[in-house]
């Protein structure tokens, strides 16, 4: 016969869920009271968004999920599913629970489906509760919503200038921890036909559901500025019409005087430039960009430097024949750097064929862009990190970077290019050979005659890291024709591409791991 409990203490026990670990609390076998509830048809629980609370663990961040107490019930029967677009996966799937909470691990960004249904007690003959109680909760940062078909532009930019004194408030009152969110409607098509501005404020700019992604057409004058920490999320951009002279992400023209090197203390660190620091993370993340003109990441030609810029999961497709401005471009000031570079699971490739001299990367001073000058004495490193990617004719005719900083103080300068794929790409040492750890394993480089190989690129005769690995393997099974690149298609699996490469790549599932 089960039994009623009530107290928050007692022993903790897990139950197995379908994909993840979850564990619930459990509590004594003898309940230290009798209930007065009998002879009852008992009802589920409320659930609102103050029954979820995040708990750090050994394992990680978890959610704990709490209710309240339903006097009379023998326990609670308990469901939890991520949802994505229309699919749900399994976490909790009908799980006795004799307390009134579970925990199950957290994810960025992820919606859960959660329900629970009272049981009845014999004891006390009280039958279960005819439903179960449902809420919606989302790990996703609150966001303000864009309605459909709206410019986005002329949303956002009004709605912070109608709102700037609360959120002025509200960043002042916890500036460690402020971030509001725009999020657009899933599926939906919207506009951008003037600049974003998001200002100093912390932004997340998104749809609202990961997989049925809204769709953004940048406009002749339209793309995205920014002075501050940015994540840009599951987003299809539609850039063939946005200006070639700027970036999809441009940082502001005219930096505030809050975050210049000397405000932000790295001066009395013992930095020695004058420029601009975007502390917060720049993200770009499960986004698929069609037709870029010319620059991914632009620095205005302003003296700006970015202390971590993330691109994950993306399909970023340029058309571009005869732009030579870099991807990431911060040349044209006196100095500038990005301190930490993570670019994974994410393809870049040109549809069209560029004569030009276009770099992938480039900064515009080497001496410049050494991390103490900008960062002072006490944060002295680089760290860059490409992994699991697939560079496919990005810069055939000029170097993969340029005026990467050169200094070998110190060993500070980290770099690690692992499970790549490189086909008609220049001179990709000139982006490894002047850090000073390198690691590189499971890279694969290829050309087409349109571009000349670089034999410092691979092995036998070329460079290696510090454990003796080539930069990279040669691989002339490696190759893509006109066909296979080719624009995007948002309304296609996988942008209607198919990329795996041939050979050693693919024996070794090198590249964008979405092509397997």
């Amino acid at each position: 016969m089960r039994k009623t409990f009530y107290l928050l203490a007692g022993l903790v026990f897990c139950l197995p869920a379908t994909m993840l670990v979850s564990c619930v609390d459990g509590y004594d076998d003898e309940p230290l009271f009798e209930s007065d509830v009998r002879n009852t048809q008992l009802s589920s629980p409320s659930l609102d968004k103050s029954c979820f609370a995040t708990i750090s663990t050994s394992s990680g961040e978890k959610v704990q999920m709490t209710w309240p107490l339903v006097h009379g019930a023998g326990g609670y029967l308990v469901n939890v599913a991520i949802q994505s677009g229309d699919t749900q996966t399994p976490v909790i799937t009908d799980s006795v629970v004799d307390g009134v909470s579970v925990t199950f691990d957290k994810y960025e960004d992820t919606k859960y489906v959660t329900s629970v249904r009272t049981l009845g007690n014999e004891k006390y003959n009280n039958t279960d509760a005819t439903d179960a109680t449902s809420f919606v909760f989302s790990t996703m940062v609150e966001g303000v919503s864009i309605p459909a078909g709206a410019d986005v532009a002329q949303f956002i930019n009004s709605y912070i200038a109608q709102h700037k004194a609360e959120m002025d408030e509200a960043m002042a009152a916890d500036p460690n921890n402020y971030e509001m969110a725009f999020e657009m409607e899933a599926g939906q098509k919207y506009t951008l036909n003037e600049p974003v501005d998001f200002g100093l404020y912390p932004i997340t700019f998104r749809s609202a559901d990961k997989v049925n992604r809204a769709t953004l057409t940048l406009g002749e004058n339209g793309y995205i500025t920014t002075q501050a920490g940015l994540k840009v999320k599951f987003i299809n951009f539609d850039c063939t019409m946005m200006p070639k002279a700027m970036g999809l992400i441009t940082l502001g023209a005219t930096p505030d005087a809050s975050i210049s090197t000397e405000a932000l203390g790295y001066k009395a660190l013992g930095a020695n430039q004058d420029g601009f620091v975007i502390q917060k993370p720049v993200v770009l993340q499960e986004c698929w960009v069609r037709n870029l003109p010319a620059t991914l990441i632009y620095g205005n030609a302003m003296p700006w430097s970015i202390s971590d810029l993330r691109i994950k999961d993306c399909i970023i497709q340029a058309a571009n024949a005869a732009n030579t401005t870099p991807w990431i471009n911060l040349t044209g000031s006196s100095n500038g750097l990005i301190q930490k570079l993570t670019m994974e699971n994410t393809t870049f490739l040109n549809t069209e064929k560029n004569e030009k001299e276009q770099y992938f990367m480039r900064y515009s001073n080497s001496s410049n862009a050494q991390p103490r000058k900008i960062y002072g004495n006490t944060n002295n490193f680089l760290e860059y990190t490409i992994s699991n990617c697939s560079f496919l004719k990005t810069n055939p005719k000029k170097d993969f970077a340029n005026n990467m900083p050169n200094t070998q103080n110190g060993k500070l300068l980290w770099i690690k290019v692992e499970n790549t794929v490189f086909y008609d790409v220049y001179r990709l040492y000139q982006l490894i050979q002047s850090q000073w750890v390198k690691t590189t394993t499971n890279n694969f480089m290829s050309y087409s005659a349109d571009c000349s190989p670089q034999t410092t690129d691979f092995g036998p005769s070329g460079r290696t890291d510090q454990y003796g690995n080539f930069y990279t393997t040669r691989d002339e099974a490696v190759e893509f024709n006109d066909a296979d690149l080719k624009p995007l298609a948002f309304s296609k699996p996988n942008a209607g591409l198919s990329l795996a490469p041939a050979g050693l790549a693919a024996a070794a599932k090198a590249g964008d791991p979405r092509w397997y």
